[in-house]
């Protein structure tokens, strides 16, 4: 097995609406924790504050679950059932409130450990690398019709 190495970690996080006209908010949330090398972006859908809701929750449970990880955690477990619990608490809030029926996010995390990246995605929210040649390489696949 090979030892961990440690490297720092610069994060920087912006977000727009885009140039659709027809999407006047913007519905994106993210989280960039370099000291818990937790890093998540999601990009609500279904307008009316609703997928800005969707967005929030999804990053505020993936927060939580890494804020509050045990020593020696499955870390691919916890990233799985954090977006599982954020998948239902948005679920139960579109159930319980006609103004969120709509609302859905996508989600992309990684978490990194030593020389470990873990990631977790649904949706088409997309992760890319950037290698020491200076390339951009996408890691994740993005779950839609158009890439299927």
């Amino acid at each position: 097995m090979q030892p961990a190495t440690s490297f720092n970690v610069e994060s920087y996080a912006i977000s727009d609406r885009g140039l659709n006209e027809r999407r006047p908010l913007n519905e994106d949330s993210f989280l960039a924790d370099g000291e818990r090398r937790i890093f998540v972006v999601a990009d609500g859908v279904g307008g009316a504050e609703a997928g800005e809701v969707a967005s929030q929750t999804a990053v505020e449970v993936l927060d939580e679950a890494f804020r509050h990880q045990e020593d020696g955690a499955d870390i691919e477990d916890l990233m799985e059932l954090a977006i599982q619990r954020a998948n239902a608490s948005i679920h139960q809030m579109a159930q319980d409130n006609a103004r969120f029926s709509m609302m859905a996010t996508t989600v992309v995390a990684l978490h990194l450990k030593g020389n470990v990246a873990t990631i977790g995605h649904v949706g088409d929210s997309r992760l890319y690398r950037l290698t020491r040649q200076g390339d951009i390489v996408r890691e994740t696949e993005d779950h839609s019709i158009v890439e299927e």
